[in-house]
């Protein structure tokens, strides 16, 4: 057997030494070191975002204040529906029809929600209606539509006149005359347009 001698026993100390280091750094502290920098990393991260965050709450409040007095001072707040939801929007311009056509002394024979496309910042609200009255009560009501708030809009009208007769009395003495007719009255279809904000 080759004995070495003493100074190449001590580089094979060295070369092994240097072996169990290098064995003991991968194993051990070079993953340490890894989550260490990768752990650093995302602190410094966190921290930056609660920077941000901070920043942003401290300017909340300021900004909750600047919001309600541009929403109180908002020009066209009044020129679409309040509800920003279809269906309560919806609900929201059948109400104001109603008020509408009851003001102008009209009947309300039914209405029905329409779907429309919209594109843009402001949603689409759409009835279809069928009213009746007579001529001075239509004119009372597309009155209103027109100058009132929010903005509204009226497509497809259709009028059309129906004659009802007077109820025939039973007095004998009147029997033998015809009925008289009663003016006619309006029925009128339209579609009701109006517009609301985006929902969110």
């Amino acid at each position: 057997m080759n004995t070495l001698s003493p100074k190449q026993s001590q580089l094979l100390a060295v070369a092994i030494l240097l072996v169990v280091i290098a064995a003991l750094y991968s194993l051990f502290l070079s993953p340490l070191l890894t989550r260490y920098i990768t752990s650093s990393e995302q602190i410094e991260q966190l921290e930056h975002q609660k920077a941000v965050y901070e920043r942003v709450a401290a300017g909340m409040e300021s900004n909750q204040t600047q919001l309600e007095a541009l929403r109180q001072n908002n020009p066209i707040a009044d020129l679409y529906l309040a509800e920003s939801r279809p269906t309560l929007a919806a609900a929201e311009l059948q109400q104001h029809l109603s008020r509408m056509v009851g003001d102008a002394g009209g009947q309300v024979v039914s209405t029905q929600i329409l779907q429309k496309n919209s594109e843009g910042a402001l949603s689409v609200v759409a009835l279809q209606v069928h009213i009746r009255g007579e001529i001075s009560e239509l004119v009372s009501l597309l009155y209103s539509i027109e100058a009132g708030r929010p903005l509204l809009f009226v497509e497809n009208l259709q009028v059309s006149s129906v004659a009802q007769r007077a109820p025939q009395r039973r007095v004998r003495a009147r029997r033998n005359q015809a009925p008289r007719a009663v003016l006619p009255s309006l029925d009128v279809r339209f579609d009701l347009i109006a517009h609301s904000a985006r929902e969110g």
